[in-house]
């Protein structure tokens, strides 16, 4: 089956459509909100660490207002990343309407995505079968289900390239058969991997990745894009990131209100906290861990990554030994201060519009 490659003069992919493939707890500032840009974490999802002067080293968090959002999708990678425009210290700061994506907040902009962890053999194999839930909400229905030969659907990856599929019947299962081995070797894709499906309001699917943390794709962002940043940002003068929406990653780009709620918190050893974070298990969007703050830093000797947690479940949260005070949640007569957090930025930061659903059936043998 042949399988068409390359952008053939398509359309740029909705802002809407990235965002649901990015993940439903990718957070994303909207243009106009104050936040704070912190130049530690931009190294982290650098390629290569980035070689600070010791005036950059200094610069531990810059306050900044949001100028510009704009949704891309990585040429080899495939992850869907944004370019944030950000101005130092822009305390009367006005957006003016070029500046605002005027897709970010359209309510009738509606998404539906459905979303699965590949297996060993969703990898390696020539054909794919698809969830329940992607084959009943995503997928057209099959013209003539005892037709082996199934039809041809059209899916169009985050770069506006279009991919064809011979879209089949296999008992109660859909597979994806021809085309989808061209398709997973060309996006390199690997066991742990999820492969996301997306639907508009126009019928028209779509078909996005999402790396493992483990991926070879991870560290996409230069030591120099890096220091560049830091550099301007220290120097108030405006500044462009690319922000990588890993929904397992430290936020570096943090709406302000969520910052200055969280630091009224006395931070001490032995606080009982809990982080909320993407689930890969199936009908559930997000999970909870528990843990206990083992020691806390001074805000004023920086904020980022400024409480050592001891985590309930070690083995499930790797790089999260040390967080920032705004990612996590305190459990005790004070979780108040925190749990106010989601009202005080509900209209700070951008939501994902999508519905997602996960789940991974049984591969018949």
């Amino acid at each position: 089956m042949a399988v068409q490659m390359g952008n053939t003069g398509q359309q740029p992919v909705h802002a809407t459509i990235l965002k649901a493939i990015a993940g439903t707890s990718a957070q994303v500032p909207v243009v106009g909100s104050r936040v704070y840009y912190f130049p530690q974490g931009h190294a982290e999802q650098a390629n290569s660490p980035p070689r600070f002067t010791p005036f950059l080293l200094l610069t531990r968090d810059v306050p900044c207002h949001v100028l510009a959002v704009r949704y891309c999708a990585d040429p080899e990678s495939d992850e869907v990343f944004v370019k944030i425009s950000l101005a130092p210290g822009s305390k009367n700061f006005i957006a003016t309407e070029a500046a605002f994506d005027r897709y970010e907040n359209d309510p009738h902009v509606k998404v539906s995505s459905v979303a699965k962890v590949l297996s060993l053999s969703d990898a390696e194999y020539s054909s794919f079968y698809v969830p329940q839930a992607c084959a009943l909400s995503i997928f057209p229905p099959l013209n003539n289900p005892a037709d082996p030969q199934g039809q041809v659907i059209s899916v169009t990856d985050v770069h506006g390239a279009a991919w064809e599929f011979q879209y089949i019947s296999q008992g109660n299962s859909r597979l994806l058969a021809n085309g989808w081995r061209t398709f997973a070797n060309h996006k390199r894709l690997k066991r742990g991997d999820s492969i996301v499906f997306a639907k508009s309001q126009s019928d028209q699917i779509y078909v996005g990745v999402r790396r493992a943390a483990k991926s070879e794709h991870c560290g996409k962002v230069s030591p120099e894009s890096v220091m560049d940043a830091a550099d301007l940002a220290a120097r108030k003068m405006p500044f462009e990131v690319a922000y990588y929406l890993k929904a397992t990653s430290h936020p570096y780009v943090v709406n302000a209100a969520r910052v200055e709620l969280s630091l009224k918190v006395q931070w001490t050893a032995g606080t009982r906290v809990q982080l909320r974070m993407d689930s890969r298990l199936k009908r559930r969007s997000t999970r909870s861990f528990k843990g206990v703050v083992s020691s806390a830093t001074h805000p004023d000797q920086g904020m980022w990554r400024m409480l050592e947690i001891r985590w309930d479940e070690p083995d499930m949260l790797r790089d999260m030994g040390r967080v920032s005070p705004w990612q996590v949640e305190r459990l005790d007569s004070s979780s108040s201060v925190i749990t106010n957090l989601d009202a005080e930025t509900a209209t700070a930061v951008s939501p994902s519009t999508s519905s997602e659903t996960s789940s991974v059936p049984k591969r018949q043998k």
